[in-house]
């Protein structure tokens, strides 16, 4: 792809976007985590009387947990989230800048928006969603 010149080690590195199969284990790890951090959340609050309220009080919380954790971890220093870096993966804008708080908010609700646009994933070599053609993001390698 393009050359990247590292800021923190000064290195030329050598862009290559993330594979279908990275990003899909890195959402896992991320899922698997946001359900263990919304269900502990939840115990910290009141019990619902009934099954159904406690539906609704526990996708709330993991709304929000998980709203969260996607803006704040994908614009935070570190461009991405705990999942992505097991992975060894990261954002940054089409133009090889980090993203801000602010593309990370547009790129997560565009995703939420266009769930649809995850297929487009695995139908085209460019490795991007729709969500991050829009909101013009990249999830590249680090090594």
């Amino acid at each position: 792809m393009d050359e990247l010149l590292d800021e923190k080690t000064y290195e030329t590195r050598v862009l290559k976007q993330a594979t279908a199969s990275q990003r899909i284990i890195a959402w896992c790890i991320d899922v698997v985590l946001l359900l263990a951090i919304s269900f502990s959340a939840y115990q910290f609050f009141p019990v619902a009387e009934t099954f159904p309220l406690f539906v609704i009080q526990f996708w709330y919380y993991h709304i929000t947990i998980t709203s969260l954790y996607f803006i704040i971890l994908d614009g935070n220093e570190s461009q991405g989230t705990v999942g992505k870096k097991l992975v060894n993966l990261r954002m940054l804008k089409e133009n090889k800048q980090d993203i801000t708080m602010k593309d990370a908010a547009m790129r997560f609700f565009l995703s939420v928006i266009l769930c649809f646009g995850f297929v487009k994933l695995f139908s085209e070599n460019s490795n991007q969603t729709l969500a991050e053609k829009i909101s013009k993001t990249l999830v590249i390698q680090i090594k």
